[in-house]
């Protein structure tokens, strides 16, 4: 007689809900959780904090909190160690184990040594880089990363990845080339899919959005010297939090020799839900990125009629061809700029069809991944 015990599927990452500072990983989790909650039983262990955040959530750490979907460990750092894990995992009796970074030590390297040393051989263990294998995100901190790769390449030869797209699974088989590979898209979903945009598009003028981590590998700088270089009657509004004070310094030293045709503000952080609205308020989402394996804010952007000017460095390939947005090489300068300054001539008219456009590709986006839950993820074979 077949058993209905739905499978058990242990995820470990480094932040989860009600965080939202590390960006997209955490919606990715969040909607994959919920889309097949009916089909897995999920524990989550992450930390009791939110990314860049000292302060803990006023959450009773180092038990289980069952949410409406999952139930959840939010560990402080004295339990964040090989011995609490292996009791853990011990107790959980998981039969899958996924994993939500290469490179976190205390969430990946940890968990899969404590999983390894329960000898169970019927245990799927589950690797999803997130993008770390990525070009650009490679670069930054390379040495460190390389070392890390280097010592540990071995270790990892029989895992099963995760990549969310053909081009996350070829730059894993760069250094995993005879890894077990499952592709499976994120789960999307916006309100402001339904919404109508209600900002009109001044000609003259364009308002400009940055809406993600103030870092290295989002390149923020990298449209800072573009507006530099090529002054523009834009005005660009930054959202995002501070992951780098050093790196953020030297966007300022750039803001300070802006033109004064370009009017520029830092807004602070934005809460998940209210996302969608800010996007609603622009013109167009700038955003040349080093690397994204998925990309939550670009569809976010879309959903809500915001079209987007992105770098080459993210799966969006097809944007163009769609009329919702754009890709260039990062340091495309040229080009860049002069689809901004036909975006500055544009009216509300001519803009109308690029909000309708824009929106429809998320949608055709969101009904392709209603259409294609992650069931399989999680199979032990």
């Amino acid at each position: 007689m077949m058993s209905d015990r739905k499978k058990h599927v242990v995820i470990f990452a480094d932040y989860y809900l009600p965080g939202y500072k590390a960006g997209g990983p955490i919606r990715s989790l969040s909607a994959l959780v919920t889309s097949l909650q009916d089909q897995y039983q999920f524990t989550i262990i992450t930390r009791n904090h939110d990314f860049g955040e000292l302060t803990p959530y006023q959450i009773i750490p180092n038990t289980g909190h069952r949410s409406s979907e999952a139930t959840i460990y939010y560990l402080d750092k004295t339990k964040r160690n090989f011995f609490f894990y292996y009791q853990l995992l011990k107790k959980l009796a998981p039969d899958v184990v996924y994993l939500n970074s290469f490179f976190s030590f205390r969430f990946s390297l940890l968990p899969l040594l404590s999983t390894k040393f329960l000898n169970r051989k019927n245990i799927l263990i589950l690797l999803a880089p997130r993008g770390e294998f990525s070009p650009g995100a490679l670069a930054i901190k390379s040495i460190k990363k390389k070392i890390y790769l280097s010592i540990l390449k071995w270790f990892y030869r029989q895992m099963t990845f995760h990549a969310t797209g053909e081009d996350e699974a070829h730059y894993i088989r760069q250094y995993f080339n005879k890894a077990s590979l499952r592709i499976a898209t994120n789960q999307f979903y916006s309100a402001y899919l339904e919404k109508i945009k209600t900002s009109i598009k001044q000609p003259g003028n364009l308002k400009i959005i940055y809406l993600s981590r103030i870092t290295k590998k989002k390149n923020l700088i990298g449209v800072l010297r573009l507006l530099t270089q090529y002054p523009l009657p834009v005005s660009l509004d930054i959202y995002g939090p501070l992951e780098d004070e050093a790196y953020w310094k030297n966007c300022q030293k750039l803001i300070q020799n802006l033109s004064d045709s370009i009017k520029i503000n830092y807004l602070g952080s934005v809460d998940p839900q209210f996302v969608g609205e800010k996007f609603s308020q622009y013109d167009v989402f700038l955003f040349l990125t080093h690397g994204e394996n998925f990309g939550h804010v670009i569809l976010e952007a879309l959903a809500a009629g915001c079209p987007v000017l992105l770098s080459q460095a993210t799966p969006w390939k097809n944007l163009e061809q769609n009329g919702a947005g754009w890709c260039y090489h990062e340091e495309d300068f040229a080009a860049i700029t002069a689809k901004l300054k036909e975006l500055v001539a544009y009216d509300q008219a001519q803009y109308q069809q690029l909000i309708n456009n824009a929106k429809a590709y998320a949608k055709q986006y969101t009904c392709l991944s209603s259409n294609l839950l992650n069931e399989n993820l999680f199979k032990n074979s």
